[in-house]
């Protein structure tokens, strides 16, 4: 059964709000024109309550959902807003088969090679933008030590097999030092479904579920590595199934013993409620940084 889906756009205007409407218009003119485009909606941006302009486009089917995703039009558009810094994010209604992927790289970058990383990564993510159903892709520096993570998104499971495989990923991949490559983690969850939505606000803002799932990743991958990995290299197990093991271990403790105690300990943040102090939302944001940055300090002990 196919079900609603959803493309959601937030935008910051930064002054500029003729280029911000005029743009919309485009958008909306634009998608307008796929097949099983139902309707959309603008939400202007309120200060103090909603700091970024919102659009949703609204599609009757999966198809014409991944009709727009694909489309070369809906490309340029993105690139034409890049001013507005527009972040999109994708919804589907029950028995949908658009699953988001999140892939989770973790490698350990030399400080002499810092540089000469940064700058293949700004072309990688520059390649990945082009590809069908890229959705967002982040490069977290560590606090300290050496342990890089890259963290992205595809809007199913079949298009990041088409970026992981495809040629032009593979030419950028032989540019640099093999050893900087990392190891790919790919969980076929969308956030969502860690997430529960407030009656009024909706989910929490795409960046704080980032940075939730990313705090609770973190030590599963890296934990997974030094301690579950090399006791099983000698059993010689193909690729694909050591991949699926660490999938399935990942996705499980995540979505049934990690997120659930995670999501309600941070409440306060994900969610504020309107009577609570104003200070408590900054302060989560700082709790969580530094709970990141206490996990890359305990892995940098650990792989000294």
């Amino acid at each position: 059964m196919q079900g609603l889906a959803n493309v959601i756009l937030s935008m910051q205007p930064e002054g500029d709000l003729a280029f911000l409407k005029a743009w919309q218009h485009e958008v909306v003119a634009a998608a307008q024109k796929v097949p099983g485009f139902r309707d959309s909606e603008e939400f202007e941006q309120i200060p103090q309550v909603q700091d970024r302009w919102v659009l949703v486009l609204r599609f009757q089917s999966d198809q014409g959902l991944r009709q727009w995703l694909e489309s070369d039009v809906r490309r340029a558009l993105m690139a034409k807003g890049a001013p507005l810094s527009p972040r999109q994010e994708v919804i589907a209604g029950p028995g949908s088969s658009v699953r988001p992927v999140t892939l989770v790289i973790p490698t350990r970058v030399p400080a002499e090679k810092r540089e000469e990383f940064r700058a293949w990564q700004a072309e990688m993510n520059a390649l990945e933008r082009t590809f069908p159903g890229f959705i967002e892709s982040r490069l977290v520096e560590p606090v300290s030590g050496e342990e890089w993570t890259i963290v992205m998104r595809f809007d199913s499971k079949e298009h990041v097999e088409s970026w992981l495989q495809s040629e032009q990923r593979q030419i950028l991949m032989a540019k640099i030092d093999a050893g900087l490559h990392g190891q790919e983690r790919q969980l076929v969850v969308d956030f969502g479904g860690w997430f529960e939505a407030a009656p009024r606000d909706g989910r929490p803002a795409s960046w704080k579920q980032m940075l939730s799932v990313l705090i609770a990743i973190y030590p599963v991958v890296m934990l997974t590595m030094l301690y579950i990995d090399p006791p099983l290299t000698s059993l010689h197990m193909p690729l694909f199934l050591s991949v699926l093991r660490g999938n399935l271990l990942s996705c499980c403790l995540l979505t049934w013993l990690i997120m659930p105690r995670l999501t309600g300990a941070l409440s306060f943040w994900l969610q504020p409620r309107p009577r609570q102090p104003t200070w408590w939302e900054p302060a989560g944001t700082v709790l969580v940084l530094a709970i990141l940055g206490g996990w890359s300090l305990l892995f940098f002990g650990l792989t000294r």
